[in-house]
C-alpha cells in the first residue's frame, strides 16, 4: 500500500495498491501546482507604491500572487530613493520583501567658490 500525502497541494490524502497507481495519479494532477508565488511586501516607510517589471501592481504593505521566474520588484515613495531588486520566484513559495527606504543626499550651492554643503532633511 502506498499513500500519498498532497494536502498543501491538493488538500487531499490518496493511498494507492502500487507504486504506478500513484505514479499515475501524481502524473495526472501536475496541472494542478501552482505556477504562482506568493510575494509579501512591505517598506518603512510603509505607503510606497509597488511595480513589477514595470507595472503599478499596488502599495505597501501588501500579499501578491506573483507568476514564476525573475521580475524586478520597485519600491518608490515620492521624497525616497527607489528601492529595486532582482528575484527569482519559484512557483508555490512564499517569497517576503522588506524595502528601507531611504531619503536621499542634498547637495547647496552656495556662493563661495568650491564648497557645498551636504543637507539630509529629517
Amino acid at each position: 500500500m502506498f499513500e500519498v500525502l498532497a494536502e498543501e497541494l491538493f488538500r487531499a490524502t490518496r493511498t494507492f495498491q502500487s507504486a504506478t497507481e500513484a505514479e499515475t495519479w501524481l502524473l495526472s494532477v501536475q496541472s494542478e501546482i501552482p505556477s504562482t508565488a506568493k510575494l509579501q511586501l512591505e517598506s518603512s516607510p510603509p505607503g510606497a507604491d509597488i511595480e513589477i517589471d514595470g507595472s503599478f501592481v499596488g502599495s505597501t504593505p501588501s500579499d501578491l500572487q506573483v507568476a514564476e521566474g525573475e521580475h524586478v520588484v520597485v519600491v518608490r515613495k515620492a521624497g525616497f530613493k527607489n528601492w529595486e531588486r532582482k528575484v527569482r520566484i519559484t512557483s508555490g513559495c512564499t517569497v517576503h520583501l522588506a524595502a528601507e527606504l531611504e531619503r536621499p543626499k542634498r547637495r547647496v550651492r552656495t556662493n563661495y567658490v568650491g564648497m557645498s554643503l551636504n543637507w539630509r532633511p529629517n
